[in-house]
């Protein structure tokens, strides 16, 4: 996966509370050129490699509230398929938004820690 990857997720994340599936689609056309792995995976492994530093969060969203996971719930949610597709009315959504930590990463430098 790279670099290029996990600074598109993080990008998104420092713009606002993303879902899962709007990462998907964001990185589909950078994620179909890696070889050999689903796009799922490779954005899977991005957001995963970005929670591990702590500069990403996932929340789950469900009637205006939110709450955010970590650790083991925030890695089946990253497995789970169906946190990968948009949500229908009433549904909760998984969403990946930027810690400080995050955020100051990505305006500090170019390169990622």
């Amino acid at each position: 996966m790279t670099e290029d990857l996990k600074r598109a997720v993080l990008e998104l994340g420092v713009e606002d509370a993303y879902g899962l599936w709007e990462v998907l689609w964001k990185l589909q056309p950078q994620a179909t050129t890696e070889a050999g792995a689903p796009a799922r995976a490779i954005a899977a492994d991005a957001v995963a490699s970005l929670l591990n530093k702590g500069l990403l969060v996932v929340q789950l969203e469900h009637n205006d509230t939110s709450t955010i996971v970590s650790g083991m719930d925030a890695q089946r949610l990253l497995e789970n398929a169906s946190s990968w597709t948009e949500p229908l009315a009433g549904e909760g959504a998984v969403r990946v938004v930027a810690t400080p930590a995050g955020r100051d990463a990505y305006y500090s430098s170019d390169v990622l820690p």
